[in-house]
Parts: structure tokens; sequence; C-alpha cells
């Protein structure tokens, strides 16, 4: 169908939409009161076969009046094995138009966005990063550190910023993501250190960057475990070591690799204090399990804070 140029917008996607939907809109044929040539009812382009002069022939002419096809009429039209494919097709009751992306022949969202939907392959790290009952912020710092989204100083460089973009740690190296999180030197030792707690073997090498790193992590990470202790503590050792470079970087304030992992089982506390682990959360790691049964006496800090309205002594209305 044309549109012209000067339909609005609103017009010009319908027409569009129209296009995408007409071959998913099929009819069952019960009275035969829809176009026999042009309407989807046979799974055939039957409009190939017709007379220019019965562009408007309705179903129902092919019918008798049994509600049955008429064998005569049809093999007049169409060729045989058109035809014998037509006088299989089920007469019903009333015309009924159907979607045929769905089950039931009801037009359903969800059915159609599955699919004309672009799916993409799922990434089995995000499903570690992004966890309920979980600090966003932590989180939404994990998705910059896969997406290379932080503010280092190979970055700033690249959008024109003069830096000397070294490493805060005194390495030699340029200060970038894969550099702050896992091959600096202090980030190794603080690794090892995590690695140890949680049980597992320290392998520094095989990764180019943080992408591969996390998508290693989650493949060490059942699925069904998704939010267990091995999970939190990666993400928390994150979290620390990009906090100590801030600090390093704009306080000139020095953490040592000991602070560090102690912030980090800080963290794990904070998290158990607000969200108790569970039992899987914690299995097969006895090294934090037995970090949160030594601290069972700390008692979570509660301030009760009351607040008050006080009635203003000004006494004017307010125009």
């Amino acid at each position: 169908m044309f549109t012209p140029s000067y339909s609005s917008p609103g017009f010009k996607k319908l027409i569009h939409a129209r296009d995408i939907a007409e071959p998913h809109i099929k009819w069952i044929i019960g009275e035969g009161d829809i176009s026999f040539w042009f309407d989807n009812w046979s799974n055939k382009d039957l409009s190939n076969y017709k007379d220019p002069c019965d562009r408007e022939r309705n179903v129902s002419w092919f019918l008798d009046d049994n509600s049955r096809w008429n064998e005569d009429k049809i093999s007049i039209y169409l060729p045989n094995h058109v035809g014998n494919e037509i006088l299989d097709i089920t007469i019903h009751k009333n015309d009924k138009m159907i979607w045929d992306l769905s089950i039931n022949g009801k037009f359903s969202f969800k059915d159609t966005w599955n699919k004309f939907r672009h799916k993409k392959n799922s990434m089995l790290f995000w499903k570690i990063i992004w966890l309920k009952n979980f600090p966003d912020k932590i989180s939404f710092l994990a998705w910059q550190i896969i997406r290379n989204y932080l503010p280092t100083e190979d970055r700033m460089k690249d959008k024109g910023f003069q830096l000397a973009s070294r490493c805060v740690w005194g390495c030699d190296d340029e200060e970038n993501t894969f550099h702050i999180f896992w091959t600096c030197e202090r980030a190794k030792k603080i690794w090892q250190n995590i690695f140890q707690m949680m049980g597992w073997q320290f392998d520094n090498g095989g990764h180019s960057n943080m992408d591969s790193l996390f998508a290693h992590w989650s493949h060490n990470i059942n699925p069904s475990s998704k939010g267990c202790i091995f999970n939190h503590v990666i993400l928390f050792t994150c979290w620390s070591l990009w906090k100590a470079r801030n600090n390093k970087r704009f306080r000139d304030i020095k953490q040592e690799c000991s602070q560090i992992s102690a912030s980090i089982r800080h963290l794990v506390l904070l998290q158990h204090w607000a969200f108790p682990y569970k039992a899987w959360q914690l299995k097969g790691n006895s090294y934090f399990l037995n970090l949160i049964h030594s601290n069972k006496s700390v008692c979570k800090l509660q301030l009760d804070i009351k607040v008050a309205w006080k009635k203003s002594d000004l006494h004017f209305w307010y125009q």
C-alpha cells in the first residue's frame, strides 16, 4: 500500500504494523463472510487464481445450502490439487479470526513479542551480579567493570585529559580496569587471600579482560546457587578494591592488603545482618560460616529517630 508523504507518523507506523501482522491473522470458516481470494483462511495464495471479474467473491459463494463445499464451483476456479486441499478444510458454525502466533488463537502481547524481538545470547555472568537482597551500588559497579565504563586513567586519556595514567599502588603499568581488579600485584594478593578463604585455587592466567574473568567465575557458580557466599564475596572484593583505589587516588589514604581483606569480611557481616545467610548460601565454605557464627554476639546497630512537627508561630496566609 502506498503511503502519502503527508501522512502522520502514527498512520505510517500503523501501516508498517499492518504489513507485519497481516500474515499472522487467519480465519476459521463458518458462514463464509470473508474474501475468498484475499483473506488468509486456506494457507494458499488464492489471489493467483482469481478471475478479474470475481474480485469481490466471498467464501460463502462456494458453499451449498447445507454449509458444505460446492465441489463444482471450486473445480471451475481452482486447479485440482488446490481444490482438493480446500475441500479438506472443515466448515464451522461461525467465521472466527485467529492469531496464529498463540496456542489458543487469541492475540497475546507476550507471544507476539517473543516472536518479533531480537534475542541475544544470554550472558550467564549477568545473573551473578544482579542479585536479590543485595546492594544495588555494588551490582552496578560490577556492571561498570564488565562494560569497562569506570573512569580509570586510560579512559580519561581517551577523552582528552592529560594524565600520567600510572597505577596508584606504584606499579609501572598503565592504570586500566583489568589492571586495577586483577593484574596489579596488590589485587593479586587480595584475590589470593580471598580464594584461600573460599577454598578455590587461584589461577591468574588465561584472561585478558574482566568480561572473560566474570564469565569464568559464572561457570564456577551453579546458576541454582545464585546469591551464595562465593557470589557475594567476589562482588565485595571488587567493591573494596575500587574503594581502596579511590582512597589512595583522591584522599592519599593507603590501605594495606590486610585492611582491604578486613573490609571484605566486614561487608559479609553487614550483608548477614541485613539479610541473614541461609544454609545453602554458606554450604561448602567453612571459613565464612565460622566468621558469621563467631560474630553472632555483635548486634546490628539500630537507630530509632523520632520526628515531630512544630506549628509555626508565624500567622499569615500563603497567597
